[in-house]
């Protein structure tokens, strides 16, 4: 599968098999987490990878739903990836915090990588971070970004869908209207 078909195919997926990830899938996700780009190749981000079902439970206790789904991927997941950032060692993106933006450009890589390795993926965004800190042992001087439940999916949710092109493309100016290559 070629990136293109990758983004194409990615779902959010909420329900994982039972089995754990295969050792040469966890290391090819890996290397594609470490292998991403960071301003000015800092990588100031540092993975935990939780597989303790125990450990699983807990931490999707501090996550914050909206709905139950969420909490479903992470409690059914073999493996959570908590993506954190380390704010020292980043530089701005703009106007932006440079670790935040390296940590999720990393974790969409992984993401691509798990759909092109037949795995599933789901961002996890709505937790409290302290509590996840703390009960991660994450240091004061890091943030948790984001988590990202991984899996083999025992579901295969539909394509939702996209806005058209010209409601989110422009041409060279905010606002004039994308007529297409």
């Amino acid at each position: 599968m070629d990136v293109v078909e990758a983004v194409r195919a990615r779902r959010s997926i909420r329900c994982y098999k039972p089995e754990p990830i295969p050792p040469e899938k966890e290391a090819a996700l890996l290397e594609a987490l470490g292998l991403s780009p960071s301003a000015g190749n800092r990588q100031p981000w540092r993975f935990i990878l939780v597989r303790d079902p125990e450990l699983i439970r807990r931490l999707a206790q501090e996550c914050s739903w909206e709905r139950l789904a969420p909490l479903r991927a992470l409690t059914t997941a073999p493996l959570v990836i908590v993506g954190c950032g380390v704010p020292g060692e980043s530089v701005p993106v703009g106007s932006l915090d440079g670790d935040i933006v390296d940590v999720v450009i990393a974790l969409q890589s992984a993401v691509l990588a798990a759909t092109g390795l037949g795995l599933g993926t789901c961002w996890i965004g709505a937790f409290y971070e302290k509590r996840v800190k703390a009960l991660l042992g994450v240091p004061e001087e890091a943030r948790v970004i984001a988590l990202l439940a991984v899996g083999m999916p025992d579901e295969s949710p539909l394509a939702k869908g996209r806005k058209e092109p010209t409601e989110v493309f422009y041409s060279d100016i905010y606002g004039t209207p994308y007529t297409g290559p």
